[in-house]
């Protein structure tokens, strides 16, 4: 009867423990951009799965806190050309997302546990994958699953940090299962993917008008850029001109990061001189107007830039009448004022920060 009663009293302990810790279905997968290390909270990729961490952490604030529960995070690479670099790039990734839980909500080194694995999870080569664990035993799941193991069930390699000491330069290390602080990688004040890069539009590359510009991220969410060009062909000895020279700034709001929908404004400033067929036009125009545009990330370098604008742009000219090479002024200081779009731009952009 003794026996029956402690047997009756392991379970209801059994049954008390499972219910103090119903965690959730699933593990919490971030995800990062190829071989890049910076996390980016307020994209689509990672916002619903963020706020079901956070809300998870909240959840279990006071286990965390009183060190009955742990947060694992392990960082994945598989994407760099060598062992070593994807070791770096993994646990960098670890760190920014124990940088940024600890930032937001308000937990401690020690509720954390970091590691790094230099090898896909699940075929996802560049990821951070975060698990709840009560001390050193990985958490059953409300489903049966086990947590803290990648769902291919492939062991741990040599890359995981529990049992040796493992250096990635002079400012990580790795002491046993808990990572001392490290700096973020590239990490450029909050989010912002890049402070400077290099771009041409290419519609005027393909209108023979050369051009170059540069963006400056000032803020994560702010951008200045300023294009120019310049031009000067004729064709079929003169009977064809298309002369230009302009300059073409924009202040941009990044509504996402780090790329994705933007909105601003812009203006064109361009002295030229145009002979489609035997009228001149010599003179400037001036334009400006509200814009929105889409960055698309195409590699860790490069991006597309698509913008339209709309305003209202302002010319003024001289037109000159061309008859057997003789010039014959035809309007002197013709102004126009036209409302509506105010440019359009598909242009390459190629990340200066390495």
């Amino acid at each position: 009867m003794k026996r029956i009663f402690l047997l009756l009293l392991l379970a209801l302990a059994g049954v008390s423990a499972a219910a103090q810790y119903p965690m959730p279905a699933q593990t919490f997968v971030v995800r990062f951009l190829n071989q890049d290390t910076n996390l980016y909270p307020d994209t689509k990729m990672n916002q619903a799965e963020l706020r079901a961490l956070y809300g998870a952490i909240e959840l279990y604030a006071q286990d965390l806190r009183s060190g009955r529960l742990v947060l694992h995070i392990t960082g994945y690479c598989a994407s760099a050309s060598n062992t070593d670099r994807n070791n770096a790039v993994a646990l960098a990734r670890a760190n920014a997302l124990k940088s940024d839980v600890v930032s937001k909500k308000g937990l401690q080194e020690q509720h954390i546990i970091v590691a790094a694995i230099a090898q896909a999870y699940n075929s996802s080569k560049d990821v951070a994958v975060a698990v709840f664990r009560v001390g050193n035993a990985t958490v059953q799941s409300a489903t049966g699953g086990q947590y803290g193991q990648p769902q291919d069930s492939r062991p741990p390699t040599t890359n995981t940090y529990g049992t040796q000491e493992q250096n990635f330069g002079k400012s990580q290390r790795v002491v046993g299962a808990f990572a001392l602080p490290v700096p973020p990688q590239r990490e450029l004040f909050g989010g912002a993917p890049y402070r400077f890069a290099l771009r041409t539009n290419m519609l005027y590359d393909l209108a023979l008008m050369p051009n170059i510009g540069l963006e400056w991220r000032i803020t994560p969410k702010f951008g200045l850029k300023v294009d120019g060009g310049y031009s000067d062909w004729s064709f079929n000895n003169g009977e064809k001109i298309h002369k230009f020279t302009y300059v073409n700034p924009e202040l941009r709001w990044y509504l996402n990061l780090p790329v994705g929908l933007y909105v601003g404004v812009g203006g064109n400033y361009c002295d030229c001189t145009v002979k489609p067929k035997d009228i001149i036009y010599d003179g400037k125009f001036w334009n400006v107007g509200a814009i929105v545009g889409y960055q698309l990330w195409l590699s860790e370098r490069l991006t597309l830039d698509f913008n339209a604008g709309l305003g209202c742009t302002f010319l003024n000219y001289d037109t000159y009448k061309v008859n057997a090479g003789q010039r014959t002024l035809e309007g002197s200081d013709v102004s126009r004022k036209i409302p509506g779009p105010s440019q359009l731009t598909i242009a390459l952009s190629w990340k200066l920060d390495k």
